[in-house]
Order: C-alpha cells, then sequence, then structure tokens
C-alpha cells in the first residue's frame, strides 16, 4: 500500500468583502485553507500616506474578520498574505518607517486572530530590515513565516542560470538571517518557464513548505480541463514528495465551476507519484531526515526487534548466499566437510543462508555461529532442532574465542552505515586468528565514501534540539544515521578509507587519514557531509549504499550524515577540501572531521570528545 496521501491545497484570493464567508466557499470547494490579504490595498496605500491614521484600517479589519478567532480550525484554514506594497526597505527613510509601522500592525492583527501563516512576497534581495522586523517576533507571536520566492528573477540577467539562482540567493540570505528558525519556510511560486534541473535540485534540498501555481501557467486539455505541461509535472511530482502544499492563484471567486478542476487535477498527479520502489518506500516511510544514533552492537546488546528489522531486508541475505555459494562450488572440494565460522550470528539469518548455500551446491559443511549477546543466544538455541549436528552455536566474544579448529569461510555481516563504524576492522582483526591461510573473508573488502551535501532541514535540527547538558558543539560533532530525503547533494561522491580482510599488516592499524577535493557543480550550501559504503562480498559480488552502486531493494542501512558547524555557501565551479580523520585508542574509536577549504572550520570532535565508538 503506498504512503502517499493527497497533498493539501489553499486557494489565493486578492480581494474579499468578509473573510469569514470566503473561508466558508473555500471549504464548500474542498480547498483545505484560504490565502486572503488582511489589510485592503487601499488602506495600507491610506496608512502610507497618512500615518498614524487608525480610524479607516482597523474598523476595516474587524469587520472583515469578524468571527474568524471564534474557532481553532478556521484560524488554522486561514493563511495572511502580507500586502507586497509594504516597502520596509526603501531606501527613503520617511517610507520606510511607515512601511515598518503598517508591517507590525498587519502582523500584530495576524497574531491576534490566531492565524497559523503568514505570505510575504519577496521581490528582489533588499530584505535586510524586512528579516530583521520577522527576528523580532518569531520567539514571541503564534505563526510561520512563508517566504514566497519566484522561480526566476525578474530582470535583465547574462544568462538563465543567474535569473534562476538570485531568488535561492535571497531564500538563503532570510534563512542565514533568521537563523535557520523552524518556523520560517520557503513557498515557490511557478512560472510558465519551469526551472533548470540544477535549480530543482537545488530548491529540492529546501525546507519548502508549499507551492504556488498561478491560473495563468494552465492549458487546456481536449476535454476543457485545466493542464500543466509535462515538464510542470515532473516538478510537481518531486515535490509532492516532501509532502508540500499547493495554493491555486487565480481563481475568480464568483465562478463556482472553476474550483474542482484545479483540485481534480492535482489529484490526478498525486496518483502519478507512486513509489518506483514499494520495499524502499515502506521501509523509509517515517523516517525521512530523521537523526538516529548509530548502534553500537559491539558494545551494546542489540533487541529482538533491532535484529527483525534488518532480517527484513530482501536483498541483503541474498546477496550473502550468493556469495558462500561460489566461494563453496570455487574454491572447496565437495568431498570435504567445508567449515565455517559464521561472527555475530545474531538471531540466525547467515546460518540459514549458510545452510541453504551448502545444500544448493550439495556440499558438507559444519557450521559454528559465534554470538555474545546472550539473548541472541536464546533465539540461535530455538533453531538448534532444525539445525541438527550442522551447526555448532558458541556464546562468546569472536574477539577472545579459541576454537577448536580453523575456518574456511568466515562469515559477518558488521558493517555501518560507513562501512566500518560499527567496528568491523577491530572484530574481524581480531577474529581472523582462526581463520586458516588459505581462508576467505566475506566480505572481504568494505569502502567508505563522502561527499558534501544541502540539507537546511537537518542542520536547524541540530541548532535548536541540543541537549541542555552538553557542550553547545556537540550536535554537530556526531555523526547520525538518517535517510536523507529532502536535500541536495551538491557533488559526487568520493571514496575515502577502505578496509581488507583478513589483513596481513604488521602491525595491524586501523586509524585512518585522507583528504578529498570536492569541486561544486552548481551553486548551494554545504550543511555536512553524506557517509555511503559498498562491501565486496566474494570476488564481484557486492552489497552497496553509495548512490552510484546502490543495490536494489537494500534497505538495512540509511546514510550516515557529518553535520559542519557553520554552514557554507558554495559558488558554481568551486573547490572544497575536506580533511578526516579515523582515530583509535585501546578502548575506543572515532572520527575527526573538518573543512580547510574554502574556508576553514575547528576540527570536529577531537578526541572524541562528543562521540565515540566503544571497543
Amino acid at each position: 500500500m503506498s504512503t502517499q496521501s493527497t497533498p493539501s491545497v489553499g486557494i489565493e484570493f486578492n480581494t474579499v468583502r468578509n473573510v469569514k464567508d470566503a473561508l466558508t466557499l473555500a471549504s464548500s470547494q474542498k480547498y483545505d485553507f484560504l490565502v486572503i490579504p488582511i489589510i485592503r490595498k487601499q488602506y495600507g496605500t491610506d496608512l502610507l500616506t497618512s500615518y498614524g491614521s487608525k480610524q479607516l484600517t482597523w474598523p476595516s479589519i474587524a469587520s472583515r474578520l469578524k468571527g474568524v478567532g471564534e474557532s481553532a480550525d478556521m484560524s488554522t484554514a486561514l493563511v495572511a498574505l502580507i500586502r507586497h506594497v509594504i516597502d520596509v526597505d526603501s531606501p527613503n527613510l520617511h517610507i520606510r518607517n511607515k512601511a515598518t509601522k503598517l508591517l507590525q500592525e498587519e502582523l500584530a492583527a495576524a497574531q491576534y486572530f490566531s492565524v497559523a501563516r503568514v505570505i510575504i512576497r519577496i521581490r528582489n534581495g533588499n530584505i535586510i530590515n524586512l528579516t530583521r522586523i520577522a527576528a523580532s517576533t518569531l520567539n514571541t507571536l503564534y505563526f510561520a513565516y512563508w517566504f514566497v520566492f519566484p522561480t526566476c528573477a525578474p530582470g535583465n540577467f547574462d544568462d538563465d542560470n543567474e535569473a534562476e539562482l538570485q531568488p535561492w540567493l535571497w531564500w538563503n540570505k532570510i534563512y542565514k538571517l533568521l537563523d535557520y528558525h523552524g518556523k520560517v519556510y520557503p513557498v515557490l511560486e511557478l512560472s510558465a518557464d519551469i526551472p533548470s534541473e540544477q535549480a530543482q535540485k537545488r530548491w529540492l534540498g529546501e525546507p519548502v513548505r508549499a507551492v504556488i501555481l498561478p491560473t495563468k501557467i494552465f492549458t487546456t486539455n481536449a476535454k476543457g480541463y485545466p493542464v500543466l505541461s509535462p515538464a510542470h509535472q515532473l516538478f510537481i511530482i518531486k515535490l509532492i514528495k516532501l509532502k508540500v502544499q499547493f495554493i491555486i492563484k487565480g481563481i475568480n471567486p464568483n465562478d463556482s465551476t472553476l474550483f474542482e478542476p484545479y483540485l481534480q487535477y492535482l489529484k490526478h498527479i498525486t496518483r502519478q507519484t507512486e513509489p518506483i520502489n514499494r520495499v524502499l518506500e515502506s521501509f523509509t516511510h517515517g523516517y525521512e531526515d530523521r537523526l538516529q544514533v548509530p548502534l553500537q552492537p559491539l558494545a551494546d546488546n542489540l533487541e529482538s526487534r533491532t535484529y527483525e528489522i534488518f532480517e527484513k531486508d530482501p536483498i541483503k541475505y541474498v546477496q550473502y548466499e550468493k556469495a558462500i555459494y561460489q566461494a563453496l562450488v570455487e574454491q572447496y572440494d565437495q568431498k570435504t566437510t567445508v567449515i565455517i565460522m559464521v561472527v555475530g550470528a545474531g538471531r540466525g539469518p547467515l546460518v540459514n543462508r549458510a545452510l541453504e548455500a551448502a545444500d544448493r551446491a550439495k556440499y558438507k559443511v559444519h557450521i559454528y555461529a559465534v554470538e555474545k549477546n546472550p539473548m541472541a543466544i536464546i533465539s540461535l538455541y530455538s533453531q538448534k532442532q532444525e539445525w541438527g549436528d550442522r551447526v555448532t552455536i558458541i556464546h562468546e566474544d569472536m574477539r577472545s574465542w579459541h576454537p577448536e579448529c580453523k575456518a574456511d569461510i568466515m562469515v559477518s555481516e558488521l558493517l555501518g552505515s560507513f562501512g566500518d563504524n560499527e567496528l568491523s576492522p577491530e572484530c574481524l582483526d581480531g577474529a581472523q586468528r582462526y581463520l586458516k591461510d588459505d581462508g576467505i573473508s566475506i566480505p572481504y573488502s568494505y569502502t567508505s565514501y563522502i561527499c558534501p551535501v544541502q540539507s537546511p532541514r537537518i542542520f536547524s535540527e541540530l541548532l535548536y534540539n541540543r541537549d541542555a547538558n552538553k557542550p553547545y558543539y556537540a550536535n554537530f560533532e556526531t555523526p547520525f544515521v538518517v535517510y536523507l530525503h529532502n536535500c541536495f547533494f551538491l557533488a559526487e561522491t568520493k571514496p575515502l578509507f577502505t578496509f581488507m580482510h583478513p589483513n596481513f599488516s604488521i602491525p595491524i592499524d586501523n586509524s585512518r587519514y585522507d583528504e578529498v577535493e570536492f569541486t561544486i557543480p552548481t551553486t548551494g550550501t554545504m550543511h555536512g557531509l553524506a557517509g555511503f559504503f559498498e562491501a565486496k562480498l566474494y570476488k564481484d559480488i557486492s552489497i552497496s549504499i553509495e548512490p552510484n552502486t546502490h543495490s536494489k531493494n537494500l534497505i538495512s542501512w540509511f546514510p550516515m550524515f557529518f553535520p559542519i558547524r557553520e554552514p557554507i555557501t558554495l559558488a558554481t565551479n568551486s573547490k572544497i577540501k575536506v580533511n578526516f580523520w579515523r582515530c583509535c585508542s585501546s578502548s575506543q574509536v572515532w572520527y575527526e572531521w573538518t573543512v580547510i577549504e574554502p574556508t576553514t572550520l575547528p576540527i570536529h570532535n577531537p578526541t572524541g570528545r562528543s562521540f565515540s565508538i566503544g571497543k
């Protein structure tokens, strides 16, 4: 079943005589909310020319909004449109002061009538005073700010890319000035010209809350119904996946026949957003951009539910079975009994896959299931009758166990979202002493990958959801597991650290360091680094969450996210250099990272002060 629901749709009217009647009309036509100006245009003009004259303004507001505050449902169904004639950034001091006063009164009216959202249209980048006024109200007023941007700036530009970039730069300035506040959102107003692919990706990395669809950008199909161009449809489908709301602008409120066709069309578009990959969509639903602290299965014993979630992966164990099967038929004689050791056996899925691979290949095997979690051992013993004497269950830490024989094949699933972050290198290095000299490790190698990523939504969450008992920087020095959804990858991934097994280095050293340089193809803001991995199981049989080689339907791992303390806005074709360390001590492993170009940031997580992985 799809988890996609019909998006919320509102309607914008430029003028209404009575707001309550307009709300009733919008509701009767199945629209979810109404966008209207609180102050009529002429009253805004009057106030600008006759500063301080409230005799006309306030009675007008009161009569038009009569009854609005009486119902919570009605208040949340109303979005207040702030008049664009309010020029609070005028170079004329007299006009600026009057406009500021009018804006403050409009915002006060919106607050009094419990309006949940206010819309302010942004026409250019001259928005410093406007942003300052918004900043002064964010922590005292109830409503959220929806700043509306065109997808292409008006005026003459050398190329279309610059015209598309300007509105995003305006938004980026506002969001930074307002310190990524959680009540501030961009709203896009589409035009007849669809944004370029790069411009779309940049906006899809922002917390876009709504999209305005003017009726003039629709055409009429053969049956007389409004439709959008295929290019517009594709962009809207992408936006629907971010759960944006829509606003229809330009309908004549006196013609009731015009209301329904636009709603029906958006429902039609929504049906086209049915997930291509239902397995992935059902597993990731509800986890979009949700920060999770990485598991530490070496230091902590996992719960049964955690094992159960990972065991639902439809592809991981198929690949493991393929790898074990190929290793058996290519490397061993059917007349011998092959010793397989599953280290970190959990509740036994790899044991079952190893047995199935052996049965398919018609090989005799004896499997040692090694597991330190006492609760998981119970699950293993519950299957002992089915397995018979082909499986020996060992309740030991793989690093300290002393086996009676050595293994031909050592199988493990100790990988984390970054490959090595659940200490697979340390575990397998400790266990390889009971692997024969010509033995096989599955997996035999894994590589981590990183790339710079734009995700203001995650940055805002890190900024405002801090643990009061920890230093201010702790959130930004903690890597998180997160299903990256509302984001924009600023460059292609690049490999970082690789580990091989068995590891014949003398001495074995699992600390790592590398400097990675990225070229940014289009302007964006970096909020952190996305981390991935690719693992080789046997020869060319692999599993991967790296975007370019991602294994279809692989759901066991979400990417890692390494935050940075200060966002960095990067121009087209700029270079960025990242330094990354994997550090080890006798009791823990931790990562440190920083950016040294185009600006220098502090080293994040020195000595593992904010996050480390216990051995």
